[in-house]
């Protein structure tokens, strides 16, 4: 005898006679005591309950868009499974002399918060406040853990996004647009994340028979001024039809260098950028971008936490596909 069993036979939603039978919900207490009554008739005995899980997300910081959206999506499916999920953030650039602590700083400050909660904690999400490699992150702690928006080489489970596949993904819907002379704008050359965009960059070129040309990749910073200047000077020495930019901001300096150029986008220069932010949403023309999952990285996230609260090994970490938002910025044939 199952709880639907009881909810059909009652014509009432499972979620009420699950309430009633567990002493939880708003309810007339004659309600709760029929539906009580009918389960004992109808045979049901009430499963041992396990002691209830307590999951906690520890961000580094809360002032992020991406951030925001991850922490969305746990929440989400964290009620979805009838589970709280407190939220605490590390606020690791707040007066921080050092705004990017080590591992070890890292650690510390985790435990000493889970020390300071009123509540035995069951499984940790952690959410990194940028992509990076987090070896070491949280190895001392004897309950499962899940980092997300990084990576890890140190068998430690994480949830992140397939940066390779989403460059593939933008360089290809410009090669669909009919643009050959394909730029690229790139991040600092320490970043994991630049490293995989160029390569699906450089992929995609090679699968559709194009050269890969070094004089057309530039090198600069995240920001917008970068994009302007480095596009700036590729406007001045090559003939590009395409601009893949490694992020939207360094793709709305791209934007701005071509215009000035006297170009129009997309019929001379398509562009798209990466990470789908509002002000890509919010540009004339509107930016194509492609889009990271960063409300299914947290549901994920969360989802494997349970599984290994559940007593089930640390399966394999996934990279989730990225997706591209195609808007006015690029041309189709």
């Amino acid at each position: 005898m199952r709880i639907s069993d009881i909810a059909k036979d009652m014509g009432i939603s499972v979620a009420t006679v699950s309430n009633a039978l567990a002493g939880k919900g708003r309810m007339r207490s004659e309600v709760r005591e029929a539906i009580r009554a009918r389960a004992a008739e109808l045979g049901y005995r009430s499963r041992h309950r396990r002691p209830a899980l307590r999951l906690v997300a520890v961000t580094e910081e809360l002032n992020s868009a991406f951030v925001s959206a991850m922490l969305s999506g746990a929440v989400e499916e964290a009620s979805a499974q009838g589970l709280l999920l407190p939220v605490c953030s590390l606020q690791v650039n707040a007066g921080a002399s050092v705004p990017e602590p080590d591992i070890g700083t890292l650690n510390r400050r985790v435990e000493e918060i889970l020390a300071s909660l009123p509540f035995q904690v069951s499984g940790v999400l952690y959410i990194s406040q940028y992509a990076r490699r987090v070896d070491g992150l949280l190895t001392r702690l004897l309950i499962p853990t899940v980092s997300t928006y990084c990576t890890r080489e140190d068998g430690g489970c994480f949830v992140h996004y397939d940066d390779h596949q989403g460059a593939y993904l933008a360089v290809n819907a410009l090669l669909d647009g009919g643009c050959r002379n394909i730029a690229m704008i790139s991040g600092p050359i320490n970043s994991i994340g630049m490293y995989l965009r160029s390569s699906g960059y450089q992929q995609a070129l090679v699968e559709r028979g194009l050269l890969y040309d070094p004089q057309l990749v530039r090198i600069g910073d995240w920001d917008s001024q970068s994009g302007y200047e480095q596009t700036a000077r590729l406007l001045e020495s090559s003939p590009i039809d395409g601009i893949f930019a490694q992020n939207d901001y360094l793709a709305l300096g791209a934007v701005r260098a071509v215009r000035e150029k006297g170009l129009s986008i997309p019929e001379d220069v398509s562009v798209v950028g990466f990470d789908d932010t509002i002000p890509a949403r919010l540009s004339d023309p509107q930016l194509s971008s492609i889009r990271p999952p960063f409300q299914e990285m947290g549901r994920q996230a969360v989802r494997l936490l349970l599984e290994q609260a559940a007593g089930a090994p640390v399966s394999a970490c996934p990279l989730l596909p990225c997706t591209l938002v195609q808007r006015q910025s690029i041309r189709s044939l």
